[in-house]
């Protein structure tokens, strides 16, 4: 997905709902200027803001990356679109691309994520839900908590997202691919990646 499409498709959202760019930054906890330069597509918003900002709209995540605004109940991804639609997160040095846009209404977030060699979240997250995630290659350190894990080619994992947790690739000349799926807690609240970048 072109990123100036999703940064128009933020602004349509906004304006749509009659909200202001200081109504965004006050539930979103961002600035107004910040909102602005991502709606003008002159920043390149990490997926955690870009997922404040779904929440403080009222859309889930995906609404930003589907390729229409057309309503269906499946979802095929190509394994050709996936690598395509792949975004780039400059702060963290994770990539990622949303695997089921094309179903609006789901209650499952699953991303395919590629970690380059060395790189590691820079904080703590914790939000309500589950989560859960399955290396595909390479390795993912994993904290929980205060729990450490070193996580290799086929191991999974399945948390509660409500205690601190963060991951990092340990290897410093291999990437690593994973799957992770973040389930919503209930109907009305939708969890996000955010939760690993």
């Amino acid at each position: 997905m072109d990123e100036a499409i999703v940064a128009k498709r933020i602004k349509a959202l906004r304006l749509d709902r009659a909200m202001t760019l200081r109504d965004v930054a006050t539930a979103t906890g961002l600035t107004e200027g910040l909102i602005s330069k991502i709606e003008n597509h002159r920043v390149s918003p990490p997926i955690a803001t870009l997922s404040k900002i779904a929440t403080a709209l009222g859309v889930k995540l995906g609404y930003f990356f589907r390729e229409d605004e057309t309503y269906v109940g499946y979802a095929v991804k190509r394994a050709d679109e996936a690598k395509k639609q792949m975004r780039r997160s400059r702060r963290t040095g994770y990539d990622y691309s949303l695997l089921a846009s094309g179903k609006p209404s789901r209650r499952l977030e699953p991303f395919l994520v590629r970690l380059r060699p060395g790189a590691r979240q820079k904080r703590h997250l914790l939000h309500s839900g589950d989560e859960f995630v399955y290396v595909m290659n390479g390795a993912l350190s994993f904290q929980w908590g205060r729990e450490v894990f070193l996580l290799k080619e086929g191991d999974s994992i399945t948390y509660d997202a409500g205690v601190p947790h963060l991951s990092s690739n340990p290897d410093r000349r291999r990437e690593t691919l994973f799957l992770a799926v973040t389930a919503e807690e209930s109907a009305g609240q939708r969890l996000g990646i955010d939760a690993l970048l």
